[in-house]
């Protein structure tokens, strides 16, 4: 029962995670697009996010009001941060993939810029948003992640048992 319980925690941080990265980075990774100056500087903040190793990212977000603090909003905070550059930069690619002619037409037909986004850009941009290799990973970190850090968070995740077998080995 002890495993079940476990795997019923990280798939509940997964879950949560995942549902908030995507919340913020498809948007994010819309306005990298629309605003390149202001989408370069952003990708670059997600960019270095990235590179924050685990455990002083903890460090980092222990200390913060309303966030920080050890447990599992801890834990699902880090899984959104270390999720996000897959996500925005699909997203920015996708939607700078879509054909200029195909746009084009868009505004022709008198779309407006969100009709334009919703009808012509996302559909076509979906298919690199979701099936491209960044977001395997991402989705990847998302349930290697915490079984990574449920110790710095004093958490019970599946973590636990796979460390316990690695320690009986």
């Amino acid at each position: 029962t002890d495993i079940l319980r476990a795997t019923g925690e990280h798939i509940i941080i997964v879950v949560i995670a995942v549902g908030i990265a995507v919340i913020i980075g498809i948007p994010l990774g819309i306005w990298c697009a629309r605003r390149a100056r202001a989408g370069r500087v952003a990708l670059r903040i997600v960019d270095a996010i990235q590179t924050i190793p685990s455990l002083a990212l903890f460090g980092f977000l222990i200390p913060v009001p309303l966030i920080g603090g050890i447990g599992m909003r801890t834990a699902i905070v880090a899984l959104i941060l270390y999720s996000l550059l897959p996500i925005v930069r699909n997203t920015l690619t996708g939607i700078r993939g879509v054909d200029p002619i195909v746009v084009d037409a868009g505004v022709a037909m008198g779309l407006t810029d969100r009709q334009l986004l919703r009808d012509v850009e996302l559909p076509l941009a979906m298919p690199t948003i979701v099936a491209s290799n960044g977001f395997n990973r991402s989705a990847a970190a998302w349930f290697a992640i915490p079984t990574r850090l449920n110790r710095p968070c004093s958490m019970r995740t599946c973590g636990i048992f796979n460390r316990g077998a690695a320690i009986q080995r």
